[in-house]
């Protein structure tokens, strides 16, 4: 795959990052990619909740808030490609990634195609709300409904209040990029394990109805050291109602792979 290698202009660099960049005096960048129809903001309450070693990095995908008059990307190796360019400068050292559903889905082929122009892997893959990439996505033609199908597709799966939904203004803004999000993911599916991860941590919802807790745990074929897993009270968007839980797993897993790489094999400070 081509990738110009030119540098970004400051202001490309700013829709990506709309709460700022990685710093380096911050401490480790976990960048958090979002679920189809969601953005950067669902991340805004993670921002300094994982201490001072740990930075929050939310990363704005196109289509979505400060980036509306963008259109959605609905390929999805191309827009890995541009976030591998974005955060080449920021993966030189330590890092993680966070995704969930379809930002779960981009992290993973985000984590491999770094890896593959010589960056380290992340620390940990963090994967939630995703079945492992050689499963089957239930209703992988859900970008194909028609407009009333789609929307009442939506309210099954729950996670957009009906309010919402009910507002024209915000239906004829929203469900034409959730619909862009999902044609990304839906062609999406890998044959076998064939790119591993060295620690992945996996997060499921116990009442998920789009994603079962056993397509969650299969994701420890794709970790060669290091797999941890846990499902959590809720549904499909139990990242927002199980947010103190989720953040402190995600803390006490980076916590522990720090310790355990200290070339001298001494715990790192907490």
């Amino acid at each position: 795959m081509h990738v110009d290698a030119r540098p970004r202009p400051r202001q490309d660099t700013d829709r990506w990052f709309p709460y700022g960049p990685p710093r380096e005096d911050l401490g480790m960048p976990l960048f958090c990619l979002p679920y189809a129809g969601g953005g950067a903001r669902m991340f805004r309450p993670w921002v300094g909740g994982l201490g001072t070693r740990v930075q929050v990095v939310p990363v704005q995908l196109p289509g979505r808030e400060n980036r509306r008059s963008e259109p959605p990307t609905v390929r999805l190796h191309p827009l890995v490609g541009e976030l591998a360019d974005l955060l080449a400068d920021h993966t030189r050292g330590r890092y993680a990634l966070f995704g969930h559903s379809m930002g779960a889905t981009l992290a993973y082929e985000l984590a491999g195609e770094l890896v593959a122009r010589g960056a380290q892997p992340p620390v940990t893959l963090f994967v939630s709300g995703s079945c492992a990439p050689h499963l089957r996505r239930i209703r992988p033609d859900m970008h194909l409904l028609s407009e009333k199908e789609f929307a009442a597709q939506i309210r099954r799966l729950g996670g957009t209040a009906a309010e919402l939904l009910d507002d024209p203004g915000f239906a004829e803004l929203y469900l034409p990029l959730l619909r862009a999000d999902l044609e990304l993911v839906a062609g999406y599916q890998r044959t076998l394990p064939d790119r591993r991860m060295p620690s992945i941590s996996a997060f499921g919802g116990a009442d998920d109805r789009a994603v079962e807790p056993a397509a969650v745990l299969e994701w420890h074929g794709y970790a060669e050291q290091h797999f941890r897993s846990r499902i959590l009270p809720g549904g499909h968007f139990f990242l927002h109602d199980q947010k103190t839980a989720l953040l402190d797993s995600i803390l006490g897993d980076l916590r522990l792979m720090q310790r355990s790489s200290r070339p001298d094999g001494r715990r790192c400070p907490d």
